[in-house]
């Protein structure tokens, strides 16, 4: 993958020329190769792409507030592409109070249960192609939904691909008089049986773990009874085929018939009659089981306490986060930086043989008390100051700094004019 693929989408869709929504300075991209160089992992003696220093990319690590990786499946043969399990694994520190997003363009299972419990979210998205990136950067602002469940086993999260394709063991398997090869007209009147003709019952669709049909060839047992009749239960098979088994039934005997039918964890399903008589036709009826009622305790009420989450679950506290944009270190760090700046521009502008003291004083101490009022403008989060830090990022703090240090300098510098 191209190294600033995500970046380059998320700008296309998200920075200053589309929504708005980031600014391209507050994103860096680097090579699973850098972080593995990072991590102390020995380059082979000719890289195949050049790798940034050790130190650029802690420094990048240490002030981002998002981790976004891309990752492709892990080979011996790539130099860092077990980088990020390695980061994970030996410096779980640098991942800590960040968000941890990570996009799986190939397979899904190469993380363990122990990597996966340190990311906030975890997308499988098995290719890497332009849609495919272009999916990630709507996921990532939440603009889309991750549906669908993975069609591979991912041990790392308990996924068992044999268990979730199995018949959900909470559904009612529904039979009825199969129609296959014939026109479904609703006026027909119902299918007449006598004894020794041969009645084919299905199932309805019968459906997975994640609400799917179950595979084609799932094995479905129909149990054939004869009530009042000393005789065993039959037991016939038939397989799937687009969540659906067929079975033939042949009418032998006389008596009331019964069949039902199982798929091994769902056993439950209605229950097909047929009461065959020596000059009577037999009518299919459907019996729906009766569920046993479960006791049911009464709700309490409990008084939950909000208390704060740095996980990435829902819309509403990334929504808060992104529309409250938060001061951090780089931004006192440059607005302090600033101060000084404009403290010392009108340090240096003061002639010091013929301006007097309260000059001098006045030069210096009002830019720098300009620069603090416009630094706590935005730590104070006044009115207008989420605008300005939503649109210049971590730079909004020393812009601001710097503007109303120069307002202090102007009404410096006209003061002294006017002592004059």
């Amino acid at each position: 993958m191209d190294v600033t693929a995500l970046e380059d989408t998320v700008n296309s869709l998200y920075g200053q020329a589309a929504a708005g929504q980031v600014g391209s300075w507050n994103m860096q991209s680097f090579t699973m190769a850098d972080l593995a160089n990072f991590l102390g992992v020995p380059p082979p003696s000719v890289p195949i792409i050049p790798l940034v220093s050790a130190e650029q990319l802690e420094e990048n690590i240490i002030f981002a507030d998002w981790l976004v990786f891309s990752s492709l499946n892990t080979s011996e043969m790539v130099y860092g592409s077990n980088a990020l399990k390695l980061l994970l694994d030996q410096r779980p520190d640098l991942a800590r109070d960040k968000r941890v997003v990570v996009f799986a363009y190939d397979v899904p299972y190469g993380l363990d249960v122990t990597d996966i419990s340190k990311i906030d979210v975890y997308y499988a998205l098995y290719s890497q192609g332009h849609a495919f990136i272009d999916m990630a950067a709507h996921l990532l602002f939440l603009e889309l939904t991750a549906v669908g469940a993975p069609p591979v086993s991912v041990p790392g999260i308990g996924y068992d691909l044999i268990e979730v394709t199995a018949p959900d063991a909470n559904q009612v398997i529904s039979l009825s008089i199969s129609t296959e090869g014939e026109e479904d007209d609703p006026e027909d009147p119902q299918p007449e049986f006598f004894i020794g003709d041969i009645v084919p019952v299905e199932t309805g669709v019968i459906y997975d773990v994640n609400g799917h049909p179950v595979p084609d060839g799932t094995v479905v047992e129909f149990l054939v009874a004869q009530q009042g009749e000393p005789i065993p239960t039959q037991t016939l098979k038939a397989t799937t085929q687009s969540g659906v088994a067929i079975v033939s039934v042949t009418l032998d005997r006389l008596g009331l018939w019964t069949i039902s039918a199982s798929s091994d964890p769902a056993r439950i399903s209605e229950t097909l009659q047929l009461n065959v008589q020596e000059d009577a036709p037999a009518l299919a009826t459907v019996i729906s089981p009766t569920r046993i009622p479960t006791y049911t305790p009464l709700p309490t009420v409990t008084i939950a306490q909000p208390t704060p989450t740095a996980e990435l679950g829902g819309e509403e506290s990334v929504e808060e986060d992104q529309t409250t944009p938060r001061m951090g270190f780089v931004h006192l760090f440059l607005g302090l930086l600033s101060v000084a700046m404009v403290g010392s521009v009108g340090y240096l502008m003061v002639d010091r043989e013929t301006a007097t003291l309260n000059t001098r004083v006045r030069l210096t101490l009002f830019p720098v008390i300009g620069g603090l009022v416009g630094y706590n403008y935005l730590a104070l989060k006044l009115p207008g100051s989420e605008v300005l830090l939503q649109y210049m990022g971590v730079v909004a703090g020393m812009m601001v700094s710097v503007g109303l240090g120069a307002v202090g300098l102007l009404i410096a510098i006209v003061w002294q004019g006017i002592d004059r």
